[in-house]
């Protein structure tokens, strides 16, 4: 039997699952009461926090960056023809799909390519900026906003995973009830339903990016527990 992409996927989606109800059951529901505590802080800080610093993170470090990449990435004749109005709606849209791996596979649709035609005739920019502005910047935002809420979840899951240690079921304290354990078992469980979605998250965000034998939205799609998460 063939290996695939898809199959691995399901595999380590599985043993996740898997392995945190096995630590549940091991450690105790205090223990997975503090990692639980961790996915609950770690949820409040990126709600209230990561929109504002994702903007102020592009705005700092990304956006000029971006323009200039844009401004490299088309042709000087483009910029001229647009500005004598002689180049078409559909000839700066074909310009502008060409370019699609560039914009992380998103295909320009005519409305976008109107809007851009109509800030850049009301000069709301050079046209690399009004691209960027228009086309990047959102897609931009979501990766840096991503990458942030996993630096947060993974500081806030370091921590608490290293208190639940602490508060862990030891075998030398003796008969633990058996109730300790399979409450202990749920919440385990639970967490690694979270981790497995968090996991299926990042696998979309890049297969939006890239599209390969490795990943792509059809093999994630086309799995049988991945597709659970989509």
């Amino acid at each position: 039997m063939k290996i695939t992409a898809g199959m691995v996927y399901d595999v380590v989606l599985m043993l996740t699952m898997l392995l945190t109800l096995w630590r549940g059951w091991h450690q105790g529901l205090l223990s997975e009461l503090v990692r639980l505590a961790g996915w609950i802080g770690a949820i409040v800080l990126v709600s209230v926090y990561v929109s504002g610093w994702a903007e102020k993170i592009y705005t700092s470090f990304i956006e000029a960056k971006a323009v200039s990449a844009v401004a490299a990435a088309i042709p000087a004749d483009v910029i001229t023809a647009l500005e004598s109005g002689a180049l078409a709606i559909q000839s700066l849209q074909d310009i502008l799909n060409s370019l699609k791996g560039f914009f992380g596979g998103q295909i320009v649709d005519q409305a976008t390519v109107n809007q851009i035609i109509t800030m850049f005739q009301q000069d709301a920019g050079s046209l690399a900026q009004i691209i960027t502005q228009t086309i990047l910047r959102p897609m931009l935002l979501t990766v840096v906003q991503v990458a942030l809420s996993l630096l947060i979840l993974s500081a806030c899951l370091t921590v608490s995973r290293l208190l639940a240690r602490l508060v862990a079921v030891r075998r030398g304290d003796g008969i633990v009830s058996m109730t300790n354990r399979m409450l202990g078992a749920v919440l385990g469980f639970g967490e690694g339903v979270v981790t497995a979605y968090v996991m299926v998250f990042v696998l979309s965000l890049l297969a939006t990016f890239f599209s390969n034998q490795i990943i792509s939205q059809q093999i994630l799609h086309d799995t049988r527990i991945v597709r659970l998460f989509l």
